[in-house]
């Protein structure tokens, strides 16, 4: 393109290299620029926007299902460890049931009985652990396991506490 700025741009650019002290064979010639001939072409529009990619669709389904679903997990998450779910989480106990009828079963007074009167305060005795076993978890906040089926973890051993109220409950021979 050839303008009347550019043209006088470069004159000034020329004249200001011969004052430096430039000889005019070391100063190029301007030469006239023709501006380019201009084709005849059509109009240009806006570029068609392209369709949704094959499978577009599909992958937004997928990240919005994706995002859905990971909030649901935090939720959840989120909801489970909060301390009042915790307060209502059953609690885990432990008897050990061999224990319990062995010291029973040991004690002097109840080892002397005859083998019916030894069967009648056994089976007294059963009744009233499984009767503390019973109020002990009737809030059901609380599991009570037998001491034989927990494989890890830490689980509070309540023998004692029960066979204690269970012997309240029958007399020192065994009866009710």
């Amino acid at each position: 393109m050839n303008t009347p700025h550019v043209e006088a741009v470069l004159a000034q650019l020329v004249a200001a290299l011969k004052a430096d002290g430039a000889t005019p064979a070391e100063v190029p010639p301007l030469a006239p620029i023709a501006e380019p001939a201009r084709a005849e072409t059509e109009p240009v529009l806006a570029p068609t926007p392209e369709p949704m990619a094959r499978g577009g669709l599909m992958e937004m389904t997928k990240l919005a299902t994706t995002g859905i679903a990971a909030v649901f997990a935090t939720l959840l998450i989120v909801s489970a460890t909060s301390p009042k779910a915790i307060d209502k989480a059953p609690r885990i106990l432990v008897i050990d049931a061999n224990v319990a009828m062995a010291r029973y079963i040991e004690r002097p007074d109840v080892s002397a009985l005859d083998e019916a009167a030894f069967a009648e305060a056994v089976k007294a005795y059963h009744g009233a652990l499984e009767a503390e076993m019973q109020a002990l978890t009737a809030s059901g906040r609380v599991i009570l396991l037998s001491a034989d089926v927990v494989l890890a973890g830490d689980a509070p051993d309540v023998t004692d506490r029960l066979v204690t109220a269970a012997l309240a409950r029958v007399s020192p021979g065994g009866l009710q």
